[in-house]
């Protein structure tokens, strides 16, 4: 009986893995390679370190090293993909199923295992079956695979953050095996800043929950009060001490800027008020998943269920402290997303359990073809379209495989360019959008990174780079795409208007071709360069940007931009 169950088990999970991965693979299949700023920056990092380590294994570890020590964007975490790049070469399939693969579902497994952890403490959730619908549930949870199906690797994170939850959850809040679990932990909330530095919010809000539960039970507990007062004073400066060194041996001049950077600053132009960022979330999961988080916060105040109240909290304070920054982008949800899941689970379970026996296994099963059909409508637009019930459960932000519109012009306007920068020009597209962009059209063709004279794209971020302004020729699109208010990209605007004008500095410009017919109506045109950027143009532009950005000075160089 035991080894058939066993046999069905591994039959399931096997089916299951290998239905992943034929959607893995057909999702990208439908794919035009519009693959931008962060959607392509860690691909490109898999395809150039994956061709690097068997062509020369020393230099690999060298910049690998260089790039944990220093880079805002390491390549840590595309590392541990390398045998899927022996596997199935530098192919968009095989890296999503890479990531799949090694960080997604390890982190899914660990996210359900909470769940089903901490609503067995209460009496919920016996039954295998129960399980099984958590289990693929939590796999086909909408969030998990936004991010990773743009490419990007940062659910890497949760593994170390999930393992250090569960550690903390395990010694009952660090009060057994303490020094032990107050390293692992802090070697963990390491590791998750490592994969991704943004994780520091997630990992500030895991120990300030952790210390505000010890200190609650400890102003309650009458008895060996003082002992666990020695363990809170060991632990907590064991895990920062832990996390402090290893930061600072292995990312010390990451953790030198840090330390010396005001993010809220450089990234004010992605904040927006809190309750927006909710909303954003929000749609980000849908009303299904929305519902059960809410009706298993309220029976966990009901039950005083400490773990589900705990990883709630967590959730709730990354959110607010991730706030202060920007707002979060798809991939930044993840951790609050994460801890928030088995809040859900134990809104499902305690549902079911208000059900007759007979009962439960069909609304687990329903459960189950519900979170599968709402995972296909939140992913794919042929079952979205189909299924409008379901549709209305499933997240409103949609993640449908990427396509570009009029995609035959981006490849027309991809080719008038390689012909004018044949012979070394280089050329600068000042726009900033999915619909046009110059890593939009790097990624639709990855010759053209040499020829591309990149262009600032965010004030406070960038400044105004001049090299794009001297570039031999410019792509303009009217009206000007970009993918942030306007107040936040002058350094995108201002030149493009020149140009379109002709006037200021673009006075030296003659349209070359065009237009162009983008997506959503955009019209775009190649101008050409007739004469050198002068520095009367530059000190024009120079207190152009100067009115809408007070202190913004040129550097006598190649920079126009606040002044240190």
């Amino acid at each position: 009986m035991i080894r058939a169950k066993h046999l069905s088990i591994t039959v399931g999970a096997l089916f299951f893995g290998y239905a992943i991965a034929l959607f893995c693979y057909g999702y990208v299949a439908m794919e035009d390679p519009a693959y931008i700023w962060d959607w392509g920056l860690y691909y490109r990092f898999y395809q150039h370190f994956g061709a690097l380590l068997p062509a020369d294994a020393g230099a690999w570890a060298k910049e690998m090293a260089r790039s944990v020590r220093a880079d805002d964007y390491n390549a840590s975490s595309i590392a541990l993909l390398f045998p899927f790049h022996m596997a199935f070469g530098a192919s968009r399939a095989g890296y999503i199923l890479a990531i799949v693969a090694c960080f997604l579902l390890p982190a899914a497994l660990i996210s359900a295992a909470l769940s089903i952890r901490s609503a067995r403490q209460y009496g919920l959730g016996n039954s295998d079956t129960s399980a099984i619908f958590v289990v693929i549930a939590t796999v086909c949870f909408p969030p998990f695979w936004q991010a990773t199906l743009r490419g990007m690797p940062d659910i890497a994170g949760l593994i170390p953050l999930g393992i250090a939850t569960w550690l903390i959850l395990r010694s009952d809040f660090l009060s057994r095996q303490t020094v032990r679990t107050a390293i692992a932990v802090g070697a963990l909330l390491w590791t998750a800043f490592l994969l991704r530095r943004w994780y520091a919010y997630a990992c500030l809000a895991l120990i300030v929950c952790t210390f505000v539960v010890t200190t609650v039970r400890l102003a309650y507990e009458s008895q060996n009060r003082p002992a666990r007062m020695r363990e809170m004073a060991i632990a907590f400066p064991i895990i920062v001490g832990v996390a402090g060194v290893l930061l600072f041996a292995f990312q010390r001049d990451l953790a030198y800027r840090v330390l010396t950077t005001s993010y809220s600053d450089l990234y004010v132009a992605y904040q927006t008020p809190w309750l927006d960022q909710l909303s954003l979330l929000y749609r980000r999961i849908g009303p299904f998943y929305a519902a059960a988080f809410a009706i298993g916060l309220i029976v966990a105040v009901v039950a005083l269920s400490t773990p589900i109240l705990f990883m709630a909290a967590a959730a709730f304070l990354t959110c607010f402290l991730f706030s202060r920054t920007q707002a979060p982008s798809v991939q930044h949800g993840l951790p609050m997303f994460f801890w928030g899941l088995p809040v859900a689970m134990f809104g499902f379970l305690w549902v079911l359990s208000l059900l007759p026996a007979t009962l439960r296994t069909v609304a687990a099963v329903t459960g189950v073809l519900v979170s599968v059909a709402i995972f296909a409508v939140a992913l794919l637009p042929g079952p979205n379209a189909a299924l409008p019930a379901i549709a209305a459960l499933a997240p409103r932000e949609t993640y449908f495989p990427l396509k570009v519109e009029n995609y035959p012009e981006y490849q027309r306007l991809i080719a008038e360019l390689k012909g004018l920068t044949a012979d070394g020009d280089k050329f600068a597209v000042f726009a900033s959008s999915p619909i046009l962009s110059d890593s939009l059209l790097d990624a639709l063709d990855q010759t053209m990174g040499s020829r591309i004279a990149w262009a600032s794209q965010v004030d406070e971020r960038d400044g105004l780079g001049l090299q794009a302004i001297r570039a031999k020729y410019a792509v303009v699109a009217d009206p000007v795409p970009l993918h942030l208010p306007e107040t936040s990209q002058r350094v995108v605007t201002v030149p493009a208007a020149h140009i379109l004008e002709g006037s200021g500095f673009g006075a030296a410009y003659s349209k070359l071709a065009g237009p162009f017919d983008l997506a959503q109506g955009r019209k775009a045109f190649i101008f050409a360069r007739t004469g050198p950027l002068e520095e009367a143009q530059i000190r024009a532009l120079e207190t152009e940007l100067a009115g809408y950005h007070s202190g913004w000075a040129w550097d006598g160089v190649d920079l126009v931009s606040k002044r240190q």
